[in-house]
Formats: C-alpha cells, structure tokens, sequence
C-alpha cells in the first residue's frame, strides 16, 4: 500500500506540477497544447523509467545495504551505480562519475528553474498586475525578474536556514500537494458540468488541509532514523505520502461541496440579466 501511494502522488503530483501546465496555458490552439503535452509526457516518462532501471541496476551492483548505508532514501544510487561498475583505479571510472555528478546537477538546476519560474508568474500576474496600475510588456517582464530575485533570495536564505535537517520529505510534500489540490480540480472542471466555485474551494483547501496533516503525522516527518524529527514519535500514518487517502477524498470533497451552489452563483441566478449574458456567451 505505500509503494501505490507513492506511485499516486509521483505519477499525478508530476503531470500536475506547474512548469508542465504552463505548456497548456501557452500553448495557442489545442492542436499545440496537445503535442507539447504529449512531448512533456513522453520526456517525463522516459525520464522515470530511467530511473528505475538505475535504481534496479545500483541494487544488483551495489548492493542495497551498502545504498541504504550512504543515503537512508537511496539517492545517491547512481552515483555508486557509476563507481561500482568500473575498476577503482582506471580512469573512465573517474570520468564516469563525473558525468553522472555532472547530470544530477543539470537536472536539478532545471527542474529548480521551471519551478521558479512557474512560481514567479503567478504573484506576477495576479497580484502585481491585477491588483495594481496596468503595466506594459516591458513592465511585466521588469516586476516578473523583480519576482524572480526575491524568490531566489528567499528561497537560498531558507535553504541556508534548514541545512542541517533532513528536508527531502518537502519534494514528495510538493508533488501531494499538487496530486490533491490540481488534479481533482482539472478533472471536475473538464468531465462534470456540475463542478462550482463551492466545490473548487472545498476540494483544494479540504485536500490541502489533509495533505499536510498526514504529511506531518508520516514516518518522513517523525519516528524513523531519516524522519526530520527522528527521537519524537507521532507517526500514526503508516505511509510516506498521503496520495492514497488524499486524493479520493479530494475528489469527495469536490463532488459534496457542489451541490449546493456557491454564494456568487446564487446572487448571478437571482440577477434577471444573468440568464441573458449567458445566452449571448454561450449563443443559446
């Protein structure tokens, strides 16, 4: 059951992260978003296949004891795949683990890029531009790099901060965070017409709420010798990542919280131009 909640959230939580829905919402026609879509699908699919493979590789080479005595949560896998494959003393093995080290950091210098990136656009255009006086292009492109800093800035001051604590579990945080709150959302929106503002809310704070609880109360967290707090005990959740439970009750959540309209729906239906400015939206 833990190896299934963590496929959920590492299959979902990725296809939803923000970097690849951002190629939907730039894309200019569906025939566009389909095929970036599909490239995104088939690089990241390609990517944890990969993976895998390594990962089985590192543990018929090296050992799973000898990984599991380096690094409790197996990442540094490929690195010793890369060292044990070759004779200590040649030089492709030198060479070899440098490529290996070499691509571990271009990986995660991309992937820190589109996630900073994704995240500098939002605060961009919805506070900054929304909410304050309009701005010309050169404008958003000045206050979307001002974004950018101060996000670089806080994020290495937090990094800084919490450098001697094992945080690896907020990699898996994000990936459940983004398979609770995003996906039920696009799939209600996209399937059932009956999806309202009151069931969006209830379905992403509700799974947002329950995602950081059993986060918090996981054996990442507490009660485990690569937890961030290893001497306390309050591990009640049996499993690493709460995509089992998380995400259905999310989808619960979204299906309740639509029943009843929402507050503004109810006010638009009142409104006798309502029913008119929909018609001529919708030409019905």
């Amino acid at each position: 059951m833990n190896t299934i909640s963590d496929h959920i959230v590492v299959v979902l939580g990725t296809a939803m992260m923000p970097h690849l829905i951002l190629r939907v919402a730039a894309a200019r026609n569906g025939w566009c978003a389909r095929r970036s879509t599909s490239i995104a699908v088939g690089l990241t699919s390609a990517f944890y296949l990969l993976l895998i493979t390594v990962g089985f590789a590192a543990a018929a080479v090296v050992g799973s004891e000898v990984i599991g005595g380096v690094d409790a949560n197996g990442q540094g896998a490929p690195i010793l795949l890369a060292s044990g494959v070759l004779d200590r003393a040649s030089t492709a093995r030198v060479v070899l683990i440098t490529v290996m080290a070499c691509l571990a950091f271009l990986a995660v210098l991309t992937a820190v890029t589109s996630v900073t990136f994704a995240a500098a656009v939002s605060p961009t255009r919805d506070v900054i531009v929304r909410n304050g006086r309009p701005l010309t292009d050169q404008g958003e492109i000045r206050a979307l790099r001002s974004v950018v800093v101060a996000l670089c800035v806080g994020g290495l001051a937090l990094s800084v901060a919490v450098s001697q604590y094992p945080v690896e579990f907020l990699v898996t945080f994000s990936l459940s965070v983004a398979a609770t709150c995003v996906f039920p959302a696009l799939v209600h929106s996209f399937y059932w017409p009956g999806f309202n503002r009151r069931g969006l809310s209830w379905s992403v704070y509700g799974g947002l709420f329950l995602c950081t609880v059993l986060t918090f109360c996981s054996p990442v967290v507490s009660g485990t010798d690569y937890a961030l707090w290893p001497e306390a005990a309050f591990d009640w959740y049996p499993f690493h990542t709460p995509g089992l439970f998380s995400v259905p009750v999310a989808f619960l959540l979204g299906r309740l919280g639509s029943r009843r309209p929402s507050r503004r729906e109810e006010g638009d239906s009142r409104n006798p131009g309502h029913d008119r400015v929909e018609a001529e939206r919708t030409g019905w």
